[in-house]
């Protein structure tokens, strides 16, 4: 037999619309939300790597961290430039 690698998954509906659905029954899953699976309206995790989920986790907490102070920089210079702008409007008139 052959095989051909195919881009994405595919499923034939006899083995998804049947009832009970075969793929239903081998995975564990409900029909429905196997449905939207192939549909590729959502997505089904099957195993979680932990170390990356850490190492993501880490990566967002130092991304957020730096964000927020790359913020309190640019809204203390915004409100020097006010500030400043006020001045000079202070003394024209």
């Amino acid at each position: 037999m052959g095989h051909i690698a195919l881009a994405a998954p595919i499923a034939h509906l006899w083995y998804l619309r049947n009832t009970p659905s075969p793929l239903g029954v081998i995975l564990d899953v409900p029909q429905k939300e196997l449905e939207s699976v192939v549909y590729f309206t959502k997505y089904l995790v099957t195993a979680i790597d932990n170390d990356k989920r850490k190492e993501a986790l880490n990566n967002l907490a130092v991304n957020s961290e730096n964000r927020q102070k790359q913020i309190d920089v640019d809204s203390k210079a915004a409100i020097e430039r006010y500030k400043s702008s006020n001045r000079q409007r202070e003394k024209r008139t």
